[in-house]
């Protein structure tokens, strides 16, 4: 696990509490390999990582029609409402905040 961003200030301290939170609340199975890590590189993978969190998400099965016949997402804002039930994957679909919700 990489701790990355603008946590990394934090260095030691953080790592050190993030360390004793992951190991106190897991198995020691599943931690025994586990590292972790202050990154060594620069904000820009988080944003990339954001990024494509969010392409996977406008070019899901749930949002992709909704879209899809404007030929862009942006400017519609009627489609950032809550998308219809996803009847393939068993799991609830993810919703989007309506524009100007506050949410």
């Amino acid at each position: 696990m990489l701790l990355g961003g603008g946590v990394v200030v934090a260095g030691e301290v953080l790592l050190a509490a993030v360390r004793e939170g992951v190991y106190r609340r897991s198995l020691s199975l599943a931690t025994r390999d586990l590292r972790i890590s202050l990154s060594s590189l620069n904000p820009g993978p988080g944003l990339y990582g954001a990024a494509y969190m969010v392409l996977g998400e406008l070019f899901s099965r749930q949002h992709l029609g909704r879209w899809l016949h404007y030929g862009t997402p942006a400017g519609h804002t009627e489609i950032a409402g809550p998308a219809p039930p996803d009847r393939g994957s068993g799991s609830p679909p993810l919703t989007w905040p309506r524009a100007g919700s506050g949410r």
